[in-house]
């Protein structure tokens, strides 16, 4: 059994910290919450044109995979149930927010020249 130093246990705990308040302040900026909001509302949309009896209706899901893609577009190669849908829909959402506010933030924090 391997044991650690001090020092160790401290920079992994920091840097263990310092990797939840990334994530955290790259999905709570405000172009993360609008991400996230639009995509919640092409699903609330692709779900009720789907129930519609139209025929177009059938491809409604087509646009939120769109919008979550490429992670979504990755992760359709899961087995095809409604659950790994929605499951790939939602890591695609979560992924892009987070490289949408990492970039806000890091751009924001950037000084004026």
């Amino acid at each position: 059994m391997a044991t650690t130093a001090p020092g160790e246990q401290t920079t992994m705990t920091s840097t263990r910290l310092s990797v939840v308040r990334t994530a955290r302040d790259a999905l709570t900026a405000l172009p993360s919450l609008v991400y996230l909001g639009v995509v919640t509302a092409l699903w609330i949309w692709a779900i009720v044109v789907s129930n519609m009896p139209q025929p177009d209706g059938s491809f409604a899901a087509v646009v939120p995979f769109m919008a979550t893609a490429p992670v979504s577009l990755l992760m359709l190669g899961l087995p095809d149930h409604l659950a790994f849908l929605v499951a790939a829909s939602a890591l695609g959402a979560l992924v892009n927010a987070f490289v949408i506010g990492w970039c806000y933030r890091t751009l924001r924090a950037r000084p004026a020249s």
